[in-house]
Parts: C-alpha cells; structure tokens; sequence
C-alpha cells in the first residue's frame, strides 16, 4: 500500500487577525481579572528595536522554560522568545497551508481561544 506524503506539510489550525487576538485576550483577561478597571492595554514596538530584541514595553509576561533556572532573571529570555515571536509573525512565518487538515479531517484542533486560556494567560505571572 502506497502512502501519500504530502510536500509540503502544512495544518492549519485557525487564523485569526491580530483584531481577533486582541479582542480574545481583553475576553479572557477580563475572566482573570473581574474587577478589572482598565481595558487591556495595546502597546506598540518599533521594528527596528524588535529586530534588535529590544522590546521597550512597559510590560514583558514572564515566559517560563525548565532551562531557565528560578533564581535567574526571566525578563531577558522572555524578550528574546517574544521579539522573535513578533519578527515571524511579520514575516508571515505563522501563515500555512492545509494539506494534513485534508488528511486527517477527524482531528479536532486546539483553537486560538483554547490555546490563549490553556496554555498562554495561565502561564503568564
């Protein structure tokens, strides 16, 4: 039996406009923080400092990693995970195809909502 093997490989699991990103993190950080008195707020970074891994924000999440040991200082690894997050997504590198979603049509994907309150907002301090 031959198998086929698609090149490339892309799933898909949902796009979302960087509007639909913020609009589900303000949802969820607002069931975090219920009495919340201020709306999340949106802070713009120069590309050139992002290219540089330079993110002069008034706020950097704390990105844990086993790697990184409790006692160090997480702001500067969290930097460079964040910068070069945003430099991918402005290169459009989160941008794929859908031949594995034809493939295995029964698989249920992590959606951007699941993904934001599972696995991101709950690991930010």
């Amino acid at each position: 039996m031959q198998v086929f093997w698609p090149e490339p490989g892309g799933i898909d699991g949902q796009a979302l406009t960087n509007l639909g990103i913020l609009t589900l993190a303000e949802e969820i950080r607002d069931m975090y923080i219920r009495a919340a008195t201020q709306s999340l707020k949106i802070e713009t970074a120069a590309r050139a400092d992002v290219e540089a891994g330079v993110l002069k924000l008034s706020w950097i999440p704390h990105i844990g990693h086993p790697s990184i040991l409790a006692d160090h200082n997480t702001r500067e690894p969290s930097q460079d995970i964040i910068a070069g997050a945003l430099i991918a997504a402005a290169a459009g590198s989160w941008t794929v195809s859908d031949e594995w979603n034809k493939l295995l049509q029964d698989v249920k994907l992590t959606t951007g909502e699941e993904c934001l309150r599972n696995h991101v907002w709950e690991g930010i301090t």
